[in-house]
């Protein structure tokens, strides 16, 4: 995201965040034009949309020029027509030239968040700031720019002040919990989606936010229930699949988890978290076949995610060693200040006897990240294999003392005496099926952030960093 557009965003965080506790939008018996038009604009499912214009009704008549407005912010038919059939709780107030100015810019900015134009509409709720009226509902829309940006925590910040400041704003509670289970507050978020279930037991978000928390808590089969009701409120919903599929991989349901993974693809083949899913799933399996497959598919979908890049080369290992050695290529070349992806090269380059390029790269790997032993193995291998044996135990006993160090401390972490193994075998760039599932969720990982990712993805390990992927591509909320 270009510079200019992030400092936008925390600008209208910031003037969000310290305004709305002074200067709350009025409240009404009914859905007001601008909180509706808020919450289209800011991808209320139509299902909800519809449940709240029923459940509340509208203090508003729309005329032919909101309903205009809301089909330029992206209503779909299902809430013009409940808008059309909505119960009027109070008589319709005249609308102000500042009242319709707020809807325009509000309409505009939701056209611009479906043609997947954020910034510009960021620039347009920005001019919508100076009125006070207007903070809750372009906070609301604010709120999901920030999750589009994948930034959950400054969205619940944002939603939460909303909250505080009008608590009866149609959506809150399941947009807050959405927001807090993404950004791995699951007390809360599981809260939230509590609270939203009681306004709308049909609410496919808040089950789904419940299914989530209650999964990290590990209550499967209450994580089950939740998730599949949120499948029952929104069929569609192809990111609940997805969130499926991952809990039934963790329950060992493979055949569960490859049809859900499935599902959500058919549902929105640019899906390409289900995809990369998938195809860890197949790799557990054994597929490699399947795995190479479905991680290419990820990869044309998104080429500039370098996990995906990663476990292809490491699935193109089993099949294809030149690929591999391609793909770790291409990955160095995209993230030459991440250490573990010179190491999965070096290792790449080893198994197909390429020794001095291999040395390179695990050199490059043991500069990069000191404590961590396998490139030091890999070095050692390459002095054994040239019969340097006093060179390569120098080598192996630099690895053996730094598994040491890392084992010391994880019982200080743990807070236990038990003794851990040290492993003596090389960590060869594994599939995915024997890759560690600690992660709760990949996140892309951008260059700037390569270098703080270091330590926490160069695990004693494989040359992938797999954690299972909840999928937040826009429109599946």
């Amino acid at each position: 995201m270009p510079r200019k557009f992030t400092v936008l965003l925390i600008s209208l965080v910031v003037c969000i965040s310290g305004a709305l506790c002074i200067s709350a939008y009025p409240q009404t018996s009914g859905v007001s034009p601008v909180q509706l038009m808020a919450l289209i604009a800011g991808g209320a499912f139509p299902e909800n949309l519809s449940h709240d214009l029923e459940s509340r009704g509208i203090s508003f008549e729309p005329d032919d020029n909101f309903i205009s407005l809301a089909n330029t912010a992206g209503a779909s038919p299902i809430v013009i027509s409940a808008l059309r059939n909505s119960k009027r709780i109070s008589p319709p107030a005249s609308r102000t030239l500042s009242e319709q100015a707020l809807l325009q810019r509000l309409s505009y900015a939701g056209s611009q968040i479906h043609s997947g134009d954020t910034q510009t509409a960021a620039r347009e709720l920005s001019n919508s700031l100076s009125n006070p009226d207007a903070k809750s509902a372009a906070g609301f829309v604010i709120g999901e720019i920030l999750i589009r940006d994948r930034r959950f925590a400054e969205a619940a910040e944002i939603y939460l002040r909303i909250l505080q400041d009008n608590p009866d704003f149609p959506e809150i509670h399941s947009r807050l919990s959405f927001a807090l289970t993404e950004s791995d507050n699951d007390e809360e978020g599981l809260r939230e989606a509590k609270l939203a279930l009681k306004e709308n037991p049909n609410d496919a978000v808040a089950h789904r936010s419940a299914g989530i928390a209650l999964r990290s808590g590990r209550n499967y089969p209450a994580a089950k229930l939740e998730l599949e009701a949120s499948i029952r409120c929104k069929p569609d919903y192809d990111v609940a699949y997805g969130s499926l599929g991952i809990l039934l991989d963790e329950m060992r349901d493979y055949a569960g988890s490859v049809a859900n993974y499935k599902k959500a693809i058919t549902l929105n083949p640019k899906n390409v978290n289900a995809t990369y899913n998938l195809a860890l799933v197949y790799g557990e399996l054994g597929d490699h076949v399947s795995a190479i497959q479905e991680y290419r598919e990820a990869k044309r979908l998104d080429p500039s995610r370098l996990d995906v890049r990663q476990n292809l080369g490491s699935e193109l290992i089993h099949a294809d060693p030149s690929a591999a050695i391609t793909e770790f290529e291409e990955l160095v070349a995209l993230a030459p200040d991440f250490s573990i992806c010179h190491f999965c090269l070096g290792n790449a380059y080893y198994n197909v006897g390429r020794l001095s390029e291999a040395q390179k790269q695990f050199q490059i790997a043991a500069d990069g990240d000191p404590a961590e032993a396998g490139p030091r193995r890999g070095l050692g291998l390459i002095l054994e294999a040239r019969k340097d044996y006093d060179g390569a135990l120098v080598e192996y006993r630099k690895a053996q003392s730094l598994d040491r160090s890392r084992s010391r401390r994880r019982i200080q972490a743990s807070g236990t005496t038990k003794s851990v193994g040290m492993g003596t075998a090389f960590p060869a760039c594994s599939s995915a099926g024997r890759a560690r599932r600690s992660r709760r969720r990949h996140r892309r990982i951008s260059r700037s952030a390569l270098a703080r990712s270091r330590a926490a993805s160069a695990s004693s390990r494989s040359c992938i960093s797999t954690g299972k992927v909840w999928q937040l591509d826009r429109g599946s909320r």
